[in-house]
């Protein structure tokens, strides 16, 4: 039996969260609120990663605006993910040091303090990519 995706929840008030391993887990605090969940990656992002994973490209905008807005519970757009991630740093989608967030499993966007465990594969991939 595959192991589960377990996210744990910034201190305080800590705590975890625990998916099916095919799902983004996150969990967040919110002005002071806990907000956490467990999400399913849409099937024509899923499609989209063979290309990263044959290529070790850098994920797709798809991907970024569906892996940020899940944890954000946020409908993103390209404009308005990388004006937010200016704020990390981050000079565009095709800059690498997306792959280190991404790696690093917490972000601060919105406001909202965020961890969060990718998919089990897609993980894999992050650290090969990573690792280049």
């Amino acid at each position: 039996m595959p192991q589960p995706n377990i996210c744990p929840c910034p201190n305080p008030p800590g705590g975890s969260i625990t998916c099916r391993p095919d799902q983004l887990a996150f969990c967040a605090i919110e002005n002071g609120a806990i907000r956490s969940g467990c999400v399913d990656m849409p099937r024509e992002i899923t499609m989209g990663l063979q290309r990263v994973y044959d290529y070790n490209e850098l994920p797709s905008s798809e991907f970024l605006c569906w892996v940020f807005g899940a944890m954000t519970e946020r409908s993103l757009d390209v404009a308005t993910l990388e004006l937010e991630l200016q704020t990390q740093g981050v000079d565009g989608l095709r800059d690498k040091k997306i792959l280190e967030l991404l790696k690093n499993e917490q972000v601060t966007l919105f406001g909202r303090t965020a961890h969060f465990r990718m998919p089990k594969k897609v993980k894999q991939r992050v650290r090969a990519a990573v690792a280049v």
